[in-house]
Formats: structure tokens, sequence, C-alpha cells
């Protein structure tokens, strides 16, 4: 099964559950049978949507997240 994500805010705690999902990919799809997909990103800097999902660090790099985005 495949959950299709849209965050809200990609602050501190949106750009590490995005890192998660990346990290823990492929215990998800073995442990439980789900695959995730970011399709759309929305903050205060911008927003971004595709059906075919978006690419999570772009859009930090693109919005500035990246420059205090350190440890993530």
């Amino acid at each position: 099964m495949t959950f299709d994500l849209i965050l809200i805010g990609f602050g501190n705690v949106g750009r590490r559950f995005a890192a998660l999902l990346d990290e823990r990919r492929d215990q998800l799809a073995d442990s439980h049978g789900v695959t995730t997909r970011i399709v759309g990103i929305a903050t205060r800097h911008g927003r971004v949507y595709s059906a075919r999902g978006v690419d999570h660090s772009a859009f930090a790099a693109t919005c500035g997240y990246l420059k205090d985005a350190a440890g993530i």
C-alpha cells in the first residue's frame, strides 16, 4: 500500500520526518508492506506538488532551509 503525503510546514520536524521516511523506506516496506511518497510540501516560503512525488531535498535547498539544517 502506498501512502501519498503532503507536508504542511517544513521546519525542523518536517525535514526530519522526510529524512526518516527515506532512511526507513526498506524497513517500512518489509515490516508493514507500506511505501510512502511525499507528493506535496506547503510552507510560508513556497509550495510544491507533483503526483509523482517531490524531491524534498531540492525544495529545502530552493527555499533556503539547508543553511541551518546541519544535522538533518
